[in-house]
């Protein structure tokens, strides 16, 4: 149970994080967003992370399964944009239990205790950038909330790609739903801010899986070695597929 809960919240955090590296950041108005007349380009200019180049960061993750927790532990986060990402989880001994790289656009997951080593793409959810190419924009307000619709074109067919929740008062970015074939499928919710950074983040990978995680002492857009987030080698480890939507790593085992 332990390595699934391992694996469950290196995967989700993957999936959570991966657009934060996957785009450069654009320069943000100087001007405060409270005030400003609310548009599909504010709200778009206010998604979390909008402006972060490089973060590294203790986290604290916490996994549950049918809303029973199946497992907790400590890492270190390190990511920089365009697309490079590190995570390392340790034991409450101080052991490597898990690393994680993203490297041109391959992630990887490596187990020291089992030698196995999960590698695959995974699909972008956008934590930072949103796209203008085949992509629509709609918004609304509701019960003291902004909701940005984001649709997906493709061969003209309109689909909804996802939904992200804004305070009405601060524009804060409390939440992100996407969507596959017209279902929900992932909701992650943000809270504690300290500007415009979420302390922690909530995502509900559906129907049952949880992952709790809470972001310690972050330094934001400073230099990191780019050899820290060189690809891990295959070596004579045990290679296997990362495959959406990781029911193979979700389910327990």
């Amino acid at each position: 149970m332990r390595n699934t809960s391992i694996k469950t919240g290196v995967i989700l955090i993957i999936l959570c994080i991966i657009s934060c590296a996957s785009s450069q950041p654009q320069k943000q108005s100087e001007n405060n967003f409270p005030g400003r007349p609310v548009s599909v380009e504010t709200l778009r200019d206010a998604i979390v992370f909008k402006d972060i180049k490089t973060l590294r960061s203790e986290v604290a993750v916490r996994t549950f399964k049918d809303n029973e927790l199946i497992g907790r532990f400590d890492g270190i986060l390190a990511f920089m944009s365009p697309d490079a990402l590190n995570l390392r989880i340790f034991s409450s001994k101080g052991n490597n239990l898990m690393e994680t790289t993203m490297s041109n656009g391959i992630v990887q997951a490596y187990v020291p205790h089992t030698n196995i080593l999960f590698e695959g793409k995974l699909p972008i959810v956008s934590l930072n950038d949103l796209p203008e190419e085949g992509h629509i924009y709609r918004f609304e307000e509701s019960e003291g909330k902004y909701i940005l619709y984001v649709f997906k074109t493709d061969d003209g067919v309109v689909e909804l790609a996802s939904k992200y929740s804004f305070d009405k008062n601060t524009l804060l970015n409390t939440a992100i739903y996407t969507y596959m074939g017209g279902m929900q499928y992932m909701e992650m919710r943000f809270s504690d801010f300290s500007g415009k950074i979420p302390g922690k983040m909530r995502i509900v990978f559906h129907p049952s899986s949880v992952l709790e995680i809470t972001i310690k002492n972050p330094i934001l857009n400073t230099a990191i070695p780019a050899d820290y987030f060189k690809p891990i080698r295959h070596e004579n480890k045990t290679v296997k597929s990362i495959r959406y939507p990781f029911s193979n790593l979700i389910s327990r085992q």
